[in-house]
Parts: structure tokens; C-alpha cells; sequence
């Protein structure tokens, strides 16, 4: 998407693979010209002046999502963790994201204070974690520009994308 809004293709970019911990210091020392990070990652080379932030991903997109293994899948669990995650979700929107207790429960699964937290912009989710079939189809169409996918046809949308589990929570 930030390739296409700057009328750019993935083969007008050469793709280096880096961990996110390794990009603020390929940035920083010119090994790199762009990077596609997530925080804090992308914030820590915009705060100390070595990059500027050219794009964000936009509100109703998801770089996520729930992937379960057959026998999981079918199980009476699979729905029962799947709510779950969508209560996390909920719990997550809006400012009700930066309450102290949510800040406090995330560093401490995170292994960060609670202020740590709270200087990180946190991520957004749909409230009921419902794939988005149109976003996966075109992140479909990029992979096979690219020749990373090898097929003539997209696969239809259907027959990967299963809502529900996000209908029924």
C-alpha cells in the first residue's frame, strides 16, 4: 500500500530481509535507504533524528491475523480462544488502550514498564479480529508480481479466508 500511494511497485524496491531490532542501525549507518518497521522499532530512528516517518498503515488495515492448524481448527477450543482474543482486542480500542491497567498488564507481558509502554504508539485492531479478504487478496496480487507466488491465478478469497470464527465471537 505505501509502495502503491508513492506510485511505486514492490519491483521498483530491492527487498533486504532484517529483524526489526536491526533495522534503526542499518538506517542509521546508510546500510539501508527505507525501512517497513514496527514499533518501537520505527519510532527509534524518527525520534533520534535518522529518519523521518513517510507512512503509517491506515486506520481499518490489519498487518496481523489468526492462522489455526487443522485439528486445532476443529476443536471445541479453537472458538473459546479465538473470543478471547477478540475481548484482548476490544479491551484495546480507543483510548481505553493507554488506562493504566491495560499499560500494566502489556509491559508486564512484555518485560517493560508501564511508561515504556505508554511511549510506543500501540497498535490497532479490529474490535472483533475479522480478516479482511480484500487486503490478503492484494497482498496476494503484490506477492506474484513479485514472483514470490507462481501461479497464473489468484486463488479466490474464499477459499482461504474463513470469518467464522470473528462471526461468532
Amino acid at each position: 500500500m505505501a509502495l502503491e500511494e508513492a506510485g511505486l511497485s514492490i519491483t521498483d524496491v530491492e527487498l533486504v530481509t532484517l529483524g526489526n531490532p536491526d533495522m534503526p542501525t542499518a538506517l542509521a549507518n546508510g546500510s539501508i535507504d527505507a525501512a517497513f518497521a514496527s514499533a518501537p522499532f520505527w519510532n527509534m530512528p524518527v525520534e533520534d533524528g535518522t529518519a523521518v516517518s513517510l507512512w503509517t498503515t491506515p486506520t481499518g488495515t490489519s498487518g496481523t491475523g489468526v492462522i489455526y492448524g487443522g485439528d486445532f481448527a476443529g476443536s471445541e477450543l479453537a472458538q473459546k480462544f479465538f473470543t478471547a482474543l477478540t475481548r484482548g482486542a476490544q479491551d484495546l480500542q480507543g483510548d481505553d488502550r493507554y488506562t493504566d491497567e491495560n499499560l500494566a498488564i502489556i509491559g508486564a507481558a512484555t518485560g517493560q514498564t508501564a511508561e515504556q509502554v505508554a511511549a510506543v504508539p500501540l497498535y490497532r485492531w479490529l474490535p472483533d479480529l475479522a480478516p479482511l479478504p480484500e487486503q490478503l487478496a492484494a497482498m496476494q496480487r503484490m506477492w506474484m508480481e513479485l514472483g514470490a507466488i507462481v501461479s497464473t491465478d489468484p486463488i479466490p478469497e474464499a477459499d482461504y479466508v474463513d470469518a467464522t470464527f470473528a462471526q461468532n465471537s
